[in-house]
């Protein structure tokens, strides 16, 4: 009898310390947030650099791909190349390749995307001296790039190059124009723990 109302207060306080648990998560998954697009990443160690441009480690890189957006994306069922922050392309010729961007592209602060980014992103990946690991990747296919209108790039290739579309989906997120310039000079480390991506499009 004894032994029996021991177990049942241990019961009761199990019970009890189970209640209070469920009640802590329960008031976590239904409280309101300030912000409603915000995803928490916690890491072991201090973050010291997400951006894709620069960093090596393989878990910035991939939680860089969560904010960064390319120009085309390679499809994961029929790992086809299709428009991603472009809205169409078309090959001129075998060296040419003119590219129409979407018009409803935002970087995170609110500014929006045009033809003026994609030329700067890619002319600053190109320049050995700025040090992007793209670099020596892009630099041997790509030989220049020009805005052709507000929302219109071409690509100018060294060569015929079937693998174009590919390289530009894994490889060079989109940068805002002067990303990496901060008070007149390169800044690697501008966007390493701030970063300015893409993917807020108009409503």
């Amino acid at each position: 009898m004894y032994g029996s109302r021991i177990r049942h207060h241990r019961y009761a306080a199990l019970l009890a310390i189970m209640l209070v648990v469920l009640a802590a998560l329960l008031s976590g998954c239904s409280g309101q947030r300030t912000h409603d697009h915000v995803l928490d990443v916690a890491f072991q160690s201090e973050i010291s650099n997400l951006d894709h441009t620069y960093t090596t480690k393989r878990a910035y890189i991939i939680l860089s791909q969560l904010t960064d957006d390319y120009l085309f994306l390679v499809d994961p069922k029929t790992l086809d190349y299709k428009p991603l922050l472009a809205k169409s392309y078309h090959f001129e010729n075998d060296t040419t390749l003119d590219v129409k961007l979407r018009h409803d592209v935002h970087f995170h602060d609110g500014s929006k995307m045009t033809a003026r980014d994609v030329v700067y992103t890619y002319r600053f990946v190109m320049d050995p001296a700025n040090g992007a690991r793209a670099q020596q990747h892009i630099g041997q296919w790509l030989k220049s790039v020009e805005q052709t209108g507000p929302y219109s790039v071409r690509f100018h290739l060294k060569y015929a190059y079937p693998l174009a579309l590919r390289d530009m989906a894994i490889t060079v997120p989109i940068r805002k124009a002067g990303s990496y310039t901060v008070d007149g000079k390169l800044d690697k480390s501008a966007l390493a723990t701030h970063e300015n991506g893409l993917g807020v499009t108009s409503q």
